[in-house]
């Protein structure tokens, strides 16, 4: 009998679909009614040179049971793309195919196929999962099962602040890996803003000498506007720290290999005090580093020729970094409407435009940087204010009303939907006289768990959560607000089909086990309604 003849077979018994212990939940799982089939505790994957590789990353990861000793039960498979194109065995990139059945002399078989390395890897992360939620004293008792999943959405996004609090290199390694496990793929790395700079930047050292430091003031009540940046000499009131340009590739390397991609973003032409504290020469003309700097004029002088300069120089320094095909986030957002009138060099500038307000002098700032990562075959991001400045080119970030992604998506631009109705995992999760410290707002797991996008946005790219840090202070704090919020974000951001909340938080079982494991911190689950839930104090 072939292996399609066994897999036909075995579809007989499956009546029904059924979400069992996976997030995101497959796009199609059919679970049979016959008796679950015995697997030992210790077992022996093989396969093609591909699967084989995709399976040492997950182990060493730490969730994955290691597969490599034991009874010969595990089959990973690989489909060349170009060969099975067209034909049932072609897959899409990501996409996978698990089996659990008895073979003709009734020995118990898991079989993986994929046509992808990711696609290997994520059907790995569904593997462990399933032997989680199985396992018993004696072996694995997994009903006979078929999966069929690929995603829908090609972004499924993690934001991480670290201008605000800094997190070093290991404590990104340990999200990057938990990311992996929920089968998220971008980490958009929010590497500059007004109270601090986070990257290595040679032509401009000052940046990370001066502006990646400043008065630790954990203790006090988070207030940017009280801001002292600088290397502070007393010991013990320095805070702060930044990512060498050797840092950010072992981290880039790290997460490829989990196939995650690193998104950097560099704000700007707003948020960009930490920058202009280092370098006040590209302020405008009024810029005043303890007065109005603190207050929101904090934007690079856009009519000061050198200012365009300082960009492109940093973003030639990423470039170099950040492997090709990899976006670059330019920001965006949050520029004071009035900035600029005051400025001598603006208005100068602004009239040899004809144009007369700070959004339009956005606009041309920004074009002149999206044209310049274009020409060196790099895809920019911005957040979504800066398309009201008439701004055309970047992918859309839409944080604000969902709304304004319709018009730009239905023109064409691709949208990610980061709303922060539902995806802004700063928020409160339930009562706050219960819970850490937050930033304010409330976003429970279920209200994760309900985002449906808008019908009317026509292009798009996928779905992120954001991790804002001006209460995010330490890496439990961090896990505490990301986790379970991020399995509920990944799904959605997968694509995946429509369950209810309850079936889902049955799924997180065994994740938050392969958590315990692993002593990631999460938020645990009331048994009657998250809003109730006794926070684990990170």
């Amino acid at each position: 009998m072939t292996a399609s003849t066994v897999i036909l077979s075995l579809l007989l018994f499956f009546s029904c679909s059924l979400a069992e212990a996976v997030v995101p939940q497959p796009a199609k799982m059919e679970v049979s009614s016959a008796p679950p089939l015995h697997f030992p505790l210790s077992m022996q994957a093989s396969g093609d040179e591909e699967g084989m590789r995709e399976l040492r990353t997950a182990s060493a990861m730490g969730f994955c049971p290691p597969l490599d000793k034991g009874a010969p039960c595990i089959s990973l498979l690989y489909y060349n793309p170009w060969v099975y194109k067209g034909t049932s065995g072609g897959l899409p990139e990501g996409g996978y195919r698990l089996l659990v059945f008895a073979d003709n002399n009734g020995m118990p078989r898991i079989q993986l196929r994929a046509s992808s390395p990711s696609g290997f890897f994520y059907g790995i992360q569904t593997l462990t999962a399933l032997l989680e939620e199985y396992k018993t004293d004696k072996g694995y008792l997994i009903p006979p099962l078929f999966i069929d999943d690929a995603p829908k959405y090609a972004w499924r996004g993690l934001h991480l602040d670290v201008s605000r609090h800094f997190f070093p290199k290991e404590d990104v390694e340990e999200l990057i890996d938990a990311m992996a496990l929920a089968k998220l793929n971008n980490l958009h790395l929010h590497l500059t803003d007004g109270p601090g700079w986070r990257l290595e930047i040679k032509k401009y050292p000052r940046l990370t000498d001066i502006s990646a430091w400043r008065r630790d003031a954990r203790k006090e009540e988070w207030n940017w506007r009280n801001t002292l940046l600088g290397p502070v000499q007393q010991e013990g009131e320095v805070y702060g720290g930044f990512y060498t340009q050797d840092d950010l590739r072992q981290l880039i390397a790290y997460a490829a290999l989990r196939h995650i991609r690193i998104v950097p973003e560099i704000d700007l032409p707003g948020h960009s005090y930490a920058a202009l504290f280092a370098y006040p020469a590209l302020g405008c003309t009024d810029f005043d580093p303890q007065g109005n700097g603190l207050r929101g004029h904090d934007n690079l002088c856009m009519g000061n020729a050198e200012s365009l300069t300082f960009v492109k120089d940093i973003l030639t320094e990423l470039m170099d970094i950040f492997p090709p095909g990899t976006p670059i986030h330019i920001g965006g957002d949050e520029v004071m409407p009035g900035c600029g009138q005051n400025c001598g060099l603006c208005r100068e500038r602004m009239s040899a435009l004809g144009i007369s307000t700070t959004p339009e002098l956005q606009a041309g700032f920004m074009k002149d940087i999206v044209l310049f990562l274009k020409d060196n075959g790099r895809e920019s991001i911005a957040w979504d204010e800066a398309f009201e400045t008439g701004l055309k080119g970047p992918i859309m970030m839409l944080w604000r009303e969902e709304q304004k992604g319709v018009q730009a998506s239905q023109g064409g631009t691709p949208v990610i939907l980061t709303p922060s109705s539902h995806f802004y995992f700063d928020y409160y999760q339930g009562d706050p006289s219960k819970e850490p410290k937050a930033i304010g707002g409330h976003i429970t797991l279920e209200r994760v768990f309900d985002y449906t996008p808008l019908p009317d946005i026509a292009n798009i790219l996928g779905m992120q959560g954001n991790l804002w840090t001006e209460y995010i202070q330490s890496k439990r704090q961090l896990e505490y607000m990301a986790w379970p919020r991020g399995f509920a974000l990944a799904e959605k951001a997968w694509g995946s089909p429509s369950t209810s909340f309850s079936d889902f938080r049955q799924r997180l079982a065994p994740y938050l086990k392969l958590f315990d494991k692993r002593n990631i911190n999460y938020r645990t689950l009331d048994p009657n309604h998250d809003d109730h839930a006794q926070p684990v104090q990170p």
